[in-house]
């Protein structure tokens, strides 16, 4: 219950003192002021219904215009915040595949918008100036199968033109050349895939996505070294780490399930507890979005209920406030912009729409006035009530 207040990304954009994000739980185009707290809905995205969840990954800013990066939508779309005109770019299934979720992470490189797949076939490159879709073929060989495997998780490393992805079930790291357009495939002697990868002073450092263990990668003698004393008490949990950032000669893994916020110490070679989080609940613990922009780092610690920063030039961890989420405000401006388009969107009640009148209804004191009739979900509900 209460997913749709939980504003969940995987990746915003911060312009002017306002973060620009779609939330994962329902289709919308949202922008938050970041001194009020203040949400406000712009438009839902074009060609889904709104309560589609988990269409854009995250979103990339080029100039005025928005971009964001399908996750499970099959187009591109892309906002002009002056015009405020959305612009769609439909992707050709038979080159990316049909596997129903295909991209979540994205750099931009001079007019070009790069994006890299998860469950797609292969690399999309977006011409921003021409509004032109490029499909960058990866090379398959009998490792690679997109049609079973995931690809690649959020992080990326960016060194001397070149992109490093580590792929998320494979022991091997993808290097995309940016002006050659052409990407290799290096193997590695690690155990399995990786969700995190950041280059410091000459070294790669990658945390295994499904195992406690921290990689040590030279590229040029390909020496690996392994890390697996970690602190007492830790608890990798099925999926461990969600990424990872370089603070003062230290890099610091954020948990994607695990019960810690550790720390690796480059001189010293080891790993250290920063936060310990609550007992795991079955969800990811990054609620809202990991973003790094001006040496700044931004989360939702699971203890809070807004975003955070952590402190970069603190000798420890430091986490404070981002922004408060301003939940009255908020809670108001969701709930009846799913209201206004639940009723368009849905011709016939289900279990879905029993769950979404329930949320919706139910958990905002304000609604409960409201003498409109909304009748999605609500038949079921009564009698449900009278049983």
């Amino acid at each position: 219950m209460n997913a749709p207040y939980k504003l969940r990304c995987l990746g915003y954009v911060e312009y002017n003192h306002e973060i620009w994000l779609s939330n994962l739980y329902f289709n919308a185009l949202m922008k938050i002021d970041t001194e009020s707290g203040k949400l406000q809905i712009i438009d839902k995205f074009p060609h889904y219904e709104v309560w589609r969840e988990w269409l854009y990954a995250t979103v990339c800013r080029v100039h005025d215009r928005l971009f964001f990066i399908p996750f499970e939508s099959e187009e591109i779309v892309s906002y002009d915040m002056k015009t405020g005109k959305f612009t769609s770019y439909a992707l050709d299934l038979r080159r990316i595949g049909n596997k129903g979720h295909y991209y979540i992470s994205a750099y931009v490189h001079k007019e070009y918008l790069y994006m890299f797949p998860i469950g797609a076939k292969c690399i999309v490159r977006l011409d921003t100036r021409q509004n032109s879709v490029r499909y960058l073929e990866i090379r398959q060989n009998k490792r690679l199968d997109a049609e079973k495997m995931e690809y690649f998780g959020e992080q990326y490393a960016v060194v001397e033109g070149k992109i490093y992805i580590p792929f998320l079930e494979l022991n091997a790291v993808a290097i995309f050349d940016l002006d050659k357009e052409y990407l290799d495939i290096k193997y590695l002697n690690i155990n399995g895939g990786c969700s995190t990868i950041n280059y410091e002073s000459g070294y790669f450092y990658m945390a295994s996505l499904k195992k406690g263990e921290i990689y040590r990668w030279n590229e040029k003698t390909g020496e690996i070294k392994v890390y697996n004393q970690f602190p007492q008490g830790f608890v990798g949990g099925e999926f461990v780490f969600s990424c990872a950032y370089v603070m003062n000669k230290k890099v610091f893994f954020l948990p994607l399930q695990s019960n810690m916020i550790i720390s690796f110490d480059i001189k010293s070679e080891k790993i250290y507890m920063e936060r310990k989080m609550l007992e795991f609940n079955g969800e990811e613990w990054k609620v809202f979005s990991i973003h790094n922009s001006l040496d700044k780092i931004y989360t939702v610690i699971a203890e809070k209920e807004y975003p955070c920063q952590l402190d970069c030039e603190a000798k420890e961890l430091k986490v404070i406030p981002f922004f408060q989420y301003n939940n009255q405000h908020n809670k108001e401006v969701i709930s009846r912009y799913l209201l206004k388009n639940m009723y368009s969107d849905y011709k016939t009640e289900s279990k879905n729409e029993l769950n979404n009148y329930i949320e919706i209804m139910l958990y905002n004191d304000m609604l409960k006035k409201d003498k409109r009739k909304f009748n999605f979900g609500k038949t079921i509900f009564n009698e449900v009530r009278e049983k």
